[in-house]
C-alpha cells in the first residue's frame, strides 16, 4: 500500500553534494542537472534495480519524488565495481532517521550462511525478515539452521562473551523458560524486567539501599546489557540484508 507513494521517483548520482536550499520542482530540476547519472522509476513493484552507465563515478546518491508525497521505502543498496575504484568505502552517512551500513563482499554461500546464522542467533525474528530476500530463502529452508540452544554461540568473539551469553550466565534461572526455544530479544527483556529478583533503572543507576542483591551481594543489573543487545541486533540485520 505504502509503496505507491514512491512512484514516480528519480535516483540520481552526483560527485558533489546535492543542493539543500531549494524546494519543489526547482529543487528537482537542479538535482537532475547536477547528476552524472540518473534514472526515473514509474512501476510500483517490490524491487527496482538500475545498472548505471559504464565509467560512472559518484559520491552522492539521492532518491527524490517527482511530485509531492511522503518519501517512503524500505532500503536502497549501492554496489561498487571491483574493476574501477578509488579505494574501499570506510563510512557512509544519510539524512535524518536513516540507518546506513557498509558491508564487505561475501564470497560464496558460506558467507551468506554465516551472516544468516549470526542474525538469527541475535534475534530469531530476523529469520522472518531475511526470508523475504531471495538470496536468503534457501538458508531459511535449511534444517541445519533450525534452533539449537546448545550450539556454540556465533556472536561471541574469542574469550569475550556477547551480551546474550552474558545475560544467560547472570540470569539463567530467570531466562530458563525463554532461552531453550526460539526467542526474541523482546522476550528476554520482558522476562528480565518483570523478574522480582532484578532491579531495573532507566538511567542505569542503582541505589545500594534499595538494590536487589545476588549471591555475591552485588546488584543484578539488566537494562544496560539489553540496550547493547538491541544495538547489536540492528547491526547484524543490516549486515545480513545487504549482501554484495
Amino acid at each position: 500500500m505504502f509503496s505507491k507513494r514512491l512512484f514516480p521517483c528519480f535516483v540520481m548520482i552526483s560527485q558533489n553534494p546535492f543542493p539543500d536550499d531549494l524546494e519543489g520542482k526547482e529543487d528537482l530540476d537542479a538535482c537532475l542537472n547536477q547528476s552524472v547519472a540518473k534514472v526515473r522509476f514509474v512501476d510500483d513493484k517490490m524491487m527496482n534495480h538500475w545498472i548505471v552507465p559504464k565509467f560512472t563515478v559518484g559520491r552522492y546518491v539521492r532518491v527524490q519524488l517527482e511530485g509531492t508525497n511522503f518519501l517512503h521505502f524500505a532500503q536502497i543498496e549501492v554496489f561498487g565495481h571491483n574493476a574501477r575504484t578509488h579505494g574501499p568505502i570506510t563510512s557512509c552517512s544519510a539524512g535524518k532517521f536513516v540507518t546506513t551500513a557498509v558491508v564487505g563482499r561475501m564470497e560464496g554461500r558460506k558467507g551468506l550462511e554465516s551472516a544468516y546464522k549470526r542474525a538469527i542467533s541475535a534475534d530469531w525474528y530476523n529469520a522472518d525478515i531475511l526470508k523475504q530476500f531471495s538470496i536468503y530463502s534457501d538458508e531459511y529452508r535449511k534444517d541445519s539452521n533450525s534452533f539449537d540452544h546448545k550450539a556454540e554461540c556465533l556472536l561471541c568473539v574469542g574469550e569475550e562473551n556477547c551480551e546474550i551469553c552474558v545475560l544467560k550466565s547472570k540470569f539463567g534461572n530467570e531466562l530458563k523458560d525463554v532461552i531453550n526455544k526460539p526467542y526474541r530479544l523482546a522476550d528476554i527483556a520482558t522476562h528480565l524486567l518483570r523478574a522480582s529478583t532484578i532491579e531495573r533503572s532507566d538511567d542505569g543507576k542503582f541505589g545500594a539501599e534499595n538494590s536487589h542483591k545476588n549471591e555475591g551481594n552485588r546488584p543484578r543489573i539488566a537494562l544496560p546489557v539489553l540496550l547493547k543487545m538491541k544495538q547489536k541486533r540492528r547491526l547484524l540485520r543490516q549486515n545480513s540484508s545487504t549482501p554484495e
